[in-house]
């Protein structure tokens, strides 16, 4: 080993000081051009010394900042991916530059993206885009407010243009005629199902803002932890979302003239607002292992439905599209960074994982999306088959929050109590809320809340009629459980009935449970159970008619639809509180044809006689 002299050092040292010499500036070098530079200072034998030990200290950097790219890039599953790329990295025994870098990348994504055709220039794009966002993400200044500043919101488009691309790329969504979609659907059964489960479901969905009802009730019911305010605040954004996305302007991609896709500039600045965000920058919605059910960074292009492309009516959906997505996303980010704050007043690492898992989960559980595990692998499956199941796991998650806490205290865990103790609290004051609102309902009308659990109608008021559940769906889980352990059913009109006592075609909890989810199928799900048991749940026969009715009307006007000679104001009261997410139940409901439209009697005018000479 060769030991520079003190003074030559010195030399050296001073250089960097005085700016002459820079990390950046030696990284920027040849070999050449960094030797002759340190020949300058330190002479030839000491030049060769120092540089060798820079390269050595540059190639273990790279590799290790690669390595950690690898990592990252590959699923656990595809450990033989992540070797390969591994054993490129070990393989190389000097610096990289740029065209060796550029040319890795691409290895890196033809395998990542199971593709062998990212040309040269789609390479040089993402390295574009990448560079772009890097370099403005060091311009925001640090006392910035929550992703509003103009610094932070150009670092979150750039970011949102390069992951959309990347999106794109791995999704391969080349523009295709009509007539190439349709071979492709047709070659594919799988993807017909799924194309019209979505659609069906998006269909039902349409000409509602639900999320606030459902979804995101919780939030309104816990105003001591900051969920009132945030529930408010993104209520209101939302029909400013669907007003922006309705006047959007359209673009022309692949399918012509009436199937020409819409902007999506709503939906891209709402992304964008979640990657400015301070705690998207230092990793701390990342630490979580769902990503606080952001999950934007990871997020790969949607392609647009089919509905959407169509003329008017297409706005609406896609309206319906944005309320839905874009709220719940901006809900989830403003409930992330509430819940890291007050973590973080009470000394809890937010970057430490085990605890940011459970704080990820309970985000996810507040905002109706719950964890399914092992069946994520299938969601996509799933999701074509049951109407929401990720909402009902999130409404199972809130209610036994307490048993977890529990559980948790029992078996002396420490990591992640804090998110426990959070769910517990939520769901305390979820109770209070809603016991609030009951009593404070049946003071001002006697019986038009019931809080018997046993019955239909538990956690619903009663306004002209007509009941509205106000749990989001959690009062049915109450009302399964109850039904299970007290074997007694109450029915919506007020009927009593015994279970398990054994007469022939008594209900048992078995009957029950299935009756539960059969009520969970997506539309298309849903009519094929109707056709194989003969009936739907109003025990009518399927018809051509009622299918195609059953597939494609909002749930709001089909409830409207079954409504008795309906006054307006019955009328404008279910579409309004089912099209919040207040879902709609009416005793005795009977066919009708909706409103009746009496045409005005308009009086004889008979003209006195002229007589004419």
């Amino acid at each position: 080993m060769l030991c520079i002299p003190k003074f030559e050092m010195e030399k050296l040292k001073k250089a960097f000081r005085e700016g002459e010499i820079s990390i950046e500036k030696l990284y920027e070098m040849t070999d050449i051009e960094r030797n002759t530079l340190f020949k300058h200072y330190l002479g030839e034998d000491f030049a060769k010394v120092v540089n060798t030990n820079f390269e050595k200290a540059m190639l273990s950097t790279q590799k290790d900042a690669f390595n950690k790219f690898v990592e990252k890039t590959f699923t656990t599953k595809q450990v033989d991916l992540r070797t390969a790329m591994i054993k490129k990295l070990e393989k190389i025994d000097k610096v990289m530059n740029q065209t060796e870098v550029e040319d890795f990348l691409g290895d890196l994504a033809n395998t990542k993206l199971g593709m062998k055709d990212v040309s040269e220039a789609e390479i040089q794009t993402m390295l574009e885009k990448k560079k772009t966002f890097e370099e403005l993400e060091t311009k925001i200044l640090k006392d910035t407010k929550r992703g509003t500043s103009p610094e932070e919101m150009a670092y979150g488009y750039a970011l949102d243009d390069f992951n959309t691309y990347v999106g794109k790329l791995k999704e391969r969504t080349t523009p295709l005629t009509a007539k190439e979609i349709a071979v492709q659907k047709l070659t594919n059964p799988g993807e017909i199902y799924y194309d019209i489960a979505s659609t069906t479901k998006s269909a039902l969905s349409t000409f509602d803002n639900s999320l606030w009802g459902r979804q995101g009730i919780k939030l309104l019911f816990t105003p001591f932890t900051g969920g009132t305010k945030i529930w408010a605040r993104n209520f209101i954004k939302s029909w400013k979302d669907l007003g922006r996305t309705i006047i959007s302007k359209s673009k022309t991609k692949g399918l012509k003239g009436a199937f020409s896709e819409l902007e999506d500039p709503v939906m891209r600045s709402i992304r964008a607002n979640v990657y400015a965000r301070k705690n998207f920058r230092n990793g701390k919605y990342a630490a979580a292992k769902n990503g606080y059910g952001l999950n934007v960074k990871f997020e790969e292009a949607f392609p647009s439905t089919l509905i959407e492309r169509i003329p008017g009516i297409g706005r609406l959906f896609k309206g319906a599209d944005v309320m839905f997505s874009g709220g719940a996303l901006r809900m989830r980010a403003d409930l992330a960074d509430s819940l890291i704050k007050r973590a973080e007043k009470f000394g809890v690492d937010t970057l430490n994982k085990e605890e940011a898992i459970g704080m990820g989960e309970l985000v996810g559980q507040m905002t109706g999306r719950g964890e399914i595990g092992k069946w994520e692998v299938g969601a996509k499956q799933i999701n074509a088959t049951f109407f929401s199941i990720k909402f009902l796991k999130s409404n199972f998650d809130t209610l036994l929050s307490p048993v977890k806490l529990g559980i948790s205290y029992l078996q002396g865990e420490k990591a992640g109590r804090f998110a426990k103790k959070q769910a517990a609290l939520n769901l305390a004051q979820i109770i209070g809320s809603i016991a609030t609102i009951g009593i404070i309902a049946n003071k001002l009308h006697p019986g038009s809340f019931e809080s018997n659990p046993s019955s239909t109608n538990f956690g619903k008021i009663k306004i002209n009629g007509h009941y509205f559940d106000i749990t989001g769906g959690m009062g049915s889980i109450v009302v399964l459980a109850s039904r299970i352990i007290t074997g007694t059913s109450i029915s919506s009109t007020g009927g009593v009935t015994k279970l398990y006592e054994g007469k022939f075609g008594a209900s048992t909890a078995l009957d029950l449970v299935e009756n539960f989810f059969e009520g969970k199928l997506a539309p298309v799900a849903g009519t094929i159970r109707d056709l194989l048991k003969g009936q739907n749940f109003q025990g009518e026969k399927p018809t051509p008619t009622s299918i195609t009715k059953g597939l494609i009307t909002p749930i709001s006007i089909q409830t409207f639809s079954q409504l008795e000679d309906p006054s307006f104001a019955d009328a404008l009261l279910v579409i309004i509180g089912d099209g919040l997410g207040f879902g709609s139940s009416t005793p005795k409901i009977k066919k009708s044809t909706g409103f009746k439209i009496v045409k005005p009697k308009i009086p004889k005018v008979v003209l006195p006689k002229i007589k004419t000479q």
